[in-house]
């Protein structure tokens, strides 16, 4: 819809109505919360920037943008030692019901960042009072590359209270050593798309300084609409995309030569 609405804009453009030019700046994206605050993670955002003047206060704006967003998540997860140790399951039945009554429960906590990059292109209407503009309208985007980084923390809460190698008998020490620790942290990092959604879209407002040679300082926040993953855990909260931009951007004119017919006169 944004590309049908632009390319009408440029195909009914007069004399210095359509203005285009680089706009380049940063992408604010928050993160996990330190007390109160949140922590943020800088991304680069720019490209080409165009501007349709509808009446001297009211703009049709948008073009195509890089822009490298992030995104924090944080999940729980709960897997069973005997499932993952199918000896165990054997062991534990000359005991007679043992794993029916004791809690085997691995417990599982996610915290990961997510960087995505995306190639987005914005629709807006903008509104002019002096040198001060407005702006709201959305946007929509496709994810290029991705990578994430997560901290995985583990707990077994039976190994942290039962020493299950002395029912290994005589093989206490090799049955040991295929346990899992009592308690576990580590880190993955991921590069690809796999499981995110490839398309990203919300919406965004801004407001914006313009000089008079058409300079401008821009601030803008975008809110995504869409979870970016492809299937989210039950545990887990809807998390989209969401930053705050800010822009330094400049602009020209565009005229639009007028043609005229001859007539040839013998």
């Amino acid at each position: 819809m944004s590309v049908v609405a632009f390319c009408f804009a440029l195909s009914t453009a007069s004399a210095q109505k359509l203005f285009i030019g680089p706009e380049i700046g940063a992408n604010l994206s928050p993160t996990f919360e330190t007390g109160n605050q949140n922590n943020y993670i800088i991304g680069l955002n720019g490209g080409l920037r165009a501007d349709y003047r509808l009446t001297e206060k009211v703009s049709l704006r948008s073009g195509i943008f890089y822009s490298r967003r992030s995104t924090a998540y944080d999940s729980l997860s709960v897997g069973s030692l005997t499932e993952e140790l199918e000896f165990l399951t054997e062991l534990l039945g000359d005991f007679g019901g043992l794993e029916e009554n004791v809690n085997f429960d691995i417990n599982r906590s996610h915290q990961g960042i997510v960087h995505a990059q995306f190639m987005q292109i914005p629709l807006e209407i903008t509104l002019r009072e002096g040198r001060v503009q407005f702006s709201l309208g959305g946007y929509a985007g496709y994810m290029i590359a991705a990578e994430s980084r997560e901290v995985i923390n583990e707990n077994t809460p039976i190994l942290q209270v039962v020493d299950l190698e002395e029912l290994g008998g005589g093989f206490g020490g090799i049955f040991g050593a295929l346990l899992p620790p009592a308690s576990d942290t580590r880190t993955e990092t991921f590069t690809g798309k796999n499981g995110y959604r490839n398309f990203d879209y919300g919406v965004r407002a801004g407001i914006a300084y313009v000089t008079p040679d058409n300079l401008s300082f821009n601030l803008s926040y975008r809110h995504g609409l869409a979870d970016y993953r492809t299937e989210r855990p039950a545990e887990s909260v809807f998390t989209p995309f969401k930053n705050i931009t800010f822009t330094l951007a400049y602009t020209f004119g565009i005229e639009k030569k007028e043609t005229t017919d001859e007539v040839f006169t013998p």
